[in-house]
């Protein structure tokens, strides 16, 4: 079982040798951030050596407002970045043999409802041809994807309106959704099996030395707990950007000039909207990919029958940074249902079943995530600012972090674009077509 260790059973019960001294608890790694890429991390890092001391510290144990328990939970390979199809490729195959790989024995294997049915990108005539410049690259990586002119798709999903459409691009196996909730679980379960401690607490405050974190500070009760690391992973998603405050990062007086240059990852609220068709007969969707139209409408099923999620991609202009999970149900009625209605004109006759609200941590300079130790302060690793991408790359990432810390380099990817390098040279890595 995963357990919470709050101050009483740390000073308590300390595990297998972890040294003592004026309450200071040693780590290997202190993972800040308890979601899906902090539990990934520690599981990578554990398994992959479990004498690993390894600390996860995480604020809500209850995960209300975490991003990983409220995504839209796709997972694609259609992009124009290399290190994004090879990030998505290492998650899918990890997603295809999780029963094996996170069984705990004794237990039953992990089921987190992977949904093999592809994803559906819709194109107009102005994004037609990046849609077909991405296609090469694609199926140059062994993406299983095809193009569909409109007549195609229309003879695929019959209940697609093609009006306004100029391409389409259906990744046809190895894309879907699944539940990030049993993920989670099964990745933090595991985590613990392996031995990697979990505190519920919240990081107040860093210790440095010559450009290293030597320990963190955790509120945890009345009285702080210093942890001892030699690596500090910022798993804190839409918070990120505040650990990296602590130790310096963005101090424009700073001495070395790149400490001058702060994680730009700020907070962005997304909203989710469960509706049923009951008009709708359920075989008629039962193929139905995850499908986004150029107008940033997005849909999928959701569960058994009538029952699916839409969301919208909102324009630059009207998407404040800030920490807000407050829905506007005004939204989906100006915003979203207008689009899903011409799209599938069986939307017409909908009813909202709930919705809710979590953060994207979206990468201003380019929405991409940025991977990988800081350039001065070497020993704290960014997994930070993937910008609606998280979940579905959170697998990879976690095998990228133990990497680094374990060899000093990864295969998965060349993390040398995503590093925090790129901001301080101000080289955005981006996306051809955001979807």
């Amino acid at each position: 079982m995963f357990r919470y260790v709050n101050k009483l059973q740390w000073l308590s019960s300390l595990r297998r040798g972890i040294t003592t001294h004026t309450n200071i608890h040693d780590y290997d790694v202190v993972i800040t951030g308890g979601g899906l890429m902090g539990c990934s991390s520690a599981y990578h890092l554990m398994s992959h050596d479990p004498s690993l001391r390894v600390c996860i510290v995480e604020k809500d144990p209850t995960y209300t407002r975490a991003s990983s328990a409220l995504s839209f939970a796709g997972i694609r390979h259609q992009y124009s970045v290399v290190e994004n199809i090879r990030l998505s490729t290492y998650s899918v195959n990890f997603l295809k043999n999780i029963k094996s790989l996170l069984q705990i024995p004794g237990e039953d294997p992990p089921d987190v409802q992977f949904k093999e049915q592809g994803y559906l990108l819709l194109a107009d005539e102005y994004s037609a041809g990046v849609m077909e410049e991405n296609h090469k690259l694609h199926r140059d990586h062994g993406a299983s994807v095809e193009l569909l002119s409109p007549n195609q798709i229309q003879t695929k999903f019959p209940y697609i309106n093609t009006d306004g459409i100029a391409l389409g691009s259906f990744g046809y196996r190895n894309e879907g959704w699944f539940d990030p909730w049993s993920l989670l679980m099964s990745f933090k379960k595991m985590a613990q099996h392996l031995g990697a401690d979990y505190l519920h607490g919240e990081i107040s405050n860093l210790a440095c030395d010559r450009n290293k974190i030597t320990s963190v500070e955790v509120t945890n009760g009345p009285e702080p707990v210093n942890l001892g690391c030699k690596w500090l992973v910022n798993a804190a998603g839409a918070w990120a950007e505040g650990i990296c405050q602590m130790a310096g990062i963005g101090d424009p007086t700073h001495p070395d000039p790149r400490m001058h240059w702060g994680l730009p990852v700020k907070p962005r609220k997304r909203m989710l909207f469960p509706f049923r068709c009951s008009t709708l007969p359920y075989s008629n969707l039962r193929d139905c990919p995850v499908v986004i139209d150029y107008t940033g409408t997005y849909f999928r099923p959701e569960g058994q029958g009538d029952l699916f999620l839409t969301g919208f991609a909102p324009p630059e202009d009207e998407d404040p940074d800030g920490f807000d999970f407050e829905v506007d149900h005004a939204y989906f009625e100006e915003k979203i249902w207008e689009n899903l209605a011409h799209r599938v004109p069986m939307f017409e006759s909908i009813k909202l079943q709930n919705s809710w609200a979590g953060l994207y941590e979206y990468n201003t300079l380019d929405q991409n995530a940025i991977l990988g130790p800081h350039p001065v302060i070497t020993n704290l690793l960014f997994v930070n600012g993937f910008s609606g991408h998280g979940v579905q790359q959170s697998t990879a990432a976690g095998r990228v972090i133990s990497d680094i810390v374990l060899h000093g380099s990864t295969d998965v990817i060349d993390i040398n674009r995503m590093s925090f390098q790129r901001v301080i040279d101000q080289k955005p890595l981006q996306e051809k077509c955001v979807y």
